[in-house]
């Protein structure tokens, strides 16, 4: 009888992990994309960060010439106040990248968040044609305005 009840036991096991990560990539693979052809810039971004309160401390233009679809991208540091910046732990961190197509947006999109940020910290949105990721620690003061921001100009919330 123990030796069936152990039987039991993992076969039970076995299930709920499969049923687990079928959920969690449901949950990744199906997360809500915006309408590609919706007009929106990376100014546009800027202008919803300054809106909020938020202010660009450093920026600087990202080369992902490996993605495919890639057509030209900014990587900021944002904070509340750029006088106490500290490079090594801003505010938040983020990568604003337009794509091509809807097709190389979403796979850039599944591909940070399934295999570039660690688990947790990080977040995504689409925007149309942009990919907007936010990796890493960020200070709670700047994570809810940031959120704010990015909802205004009318986002689809991946997962994170």
């Amino acid at each position: 009888m123990d030796n069936n009840s152990n039987d039991s036991i993992l076969m039970a096991i076995a299930v709920v992990a499969v049923l687990g990560a079928i959920i969690l990539a449901a949950m990744v693979i199906g997360a809500p994309r915006s309408d590609f052809d919706r007009p929106v810039n990376i100014a546009s971004f800027e202008q919803a960060l300054e809106s909020k309160g938020l202010h660009v401390c450093e920026e600087s233009d990202i080369n992902w010439t490996t993605s495919p679809g890639f057509i030209s991208g900014k990587l900021f540091d944002i904070g509340t106040n750029c006088s106490n910046h500290d490079p090594n732990r801003p505010g938040a961190r983020v990568w604003v990248a337009k794509f091509e197509s809807v097709g190389a947006r979403d796979a850039a999109m599944r591909n940070f968040e399934t295999g570039r940020r660690s688990i947790g910290p990080g977040m995504a949105w689409s925007n149309g044609p942009l990919a907007i990721f936010v990796d890493g620690n960020r200070k709670s003061e700047v994570d809810s305005v940031l959120r704010e921001a990015v909802a205004s100009i009318g986002e689809q919330k991946g997962r994170g």
